[in-house]
């Protein structure tokens, strides 16, 4: 089969109720990894960084290994 699934740990903040702005994303190899990361960022209380784990469909290219 020639798809696979990526997923990506995005930080962010809310700039104000119902307005999300996105820090940084980070393509992570499995959702354990970024969900332990993810961990992390949701019990550091000291910063309003939030973090969630996205996975994305990317379907390989034709002719690629």
């Amino acid at each position: 089969v020639n798809n696979m699934w990526v997923v990506f740990g995005m930080w962010y903040i809310f700039a104000q109720p119902g307005i999300m702005h996105i820090q940084y994303l980070q393509e992570f190899d499995t959702p354990q990894d970024c969900f332990a990361q993810a961990m992390e960022v949701m019990t550091d209380n000291s910063e309003d960084t939030h973090m969630a784990c996205v996975p994305r469909f990317m379907p390989k290219a034709e002719g690629s290994a």
